[in-house]
């Protein structure tokens, strides 16, 4: 069964063949969880494609982090207007923190899915 690009995203599967796996360790290991596997194991499709690859991923960080900063603020000022600016920051700071490492490599698996191809095994 095919799976579909926002899963493979999520799941941060292999981008050519949406079954292995692009990091290497843990989300919650903060030592090693930005580390991530040469080459996919199912298909053999190499996660480095060239020095600095992933420096893109930084702008899908970036509109991750954004997102957080502004969709926070809207919500605390809808539902509590009397909140002061230190507890808007603190509240911030502590989503922005909370989810670094989700985000790291959410970003990074958009990015490779952007710029590597699908292509679905031909079966006989």
């Amino acid at each position: 069964m095919k799976e579909n690009i926002v899963t493979s995203i999520i799941k941060q599967n292999c981008p050519k063949c949406r079954k292995g796996k692009l990091f290497s360790s843990s989300l919650f290991n903060l030592k090693s969880f930005h580390k991530m596997n040469d080459k996919c194991d199912n298909c053999g499709q190499d996660f480095n494609l060239e020095p600095g690859f992933y420096m893109g991923a930084m702008y899908i960080s970036y509109a991750f982090q954004v997102a957080i900063v502004v969709g926070t603020l809207v919500g605390a000022a809808v539902f509590n207007p009397e909140l002061s600016f230190q507890s808007h920051l603190i509240i911030v700071g502590t989503l922005v923190l909370s989810f670094f490492t989700s985000i790291f490599r959410l970003s990074r698996s958009v990015w490779i899915h952007i710029c590597v191809r699908f292509e679905e095994a031909i079966t006989s």
